[in-house]
């Protein structure tokens, strides 16, 4: 759970290199951002990806 930008990119960033799988930055109702991995896009219709590892 992140509030600031630079800091969740950067988590994407490591996990990328770290785990080899794209990973992106999501931000929820109340402006809370969370790193999590990149998958179907379909399946993460709602949700605002302001980063992506791809």
């Amino acid at each position: 759970m992140f509030t600031n930008l630079a800091a969740a990119i950067d988590e994407a960033r490591f996990l990328r290199a770290e785990t080899g799988r794209h990973h992106c930055i999501t931000q929820r109702p109340g402006g809370v951002m969370y790193v999590r991995q990149e998958r179907n896009p379909r399946r993460d219709i709602g949700l605002k990806k302001l980063y992506t590892t791809r």
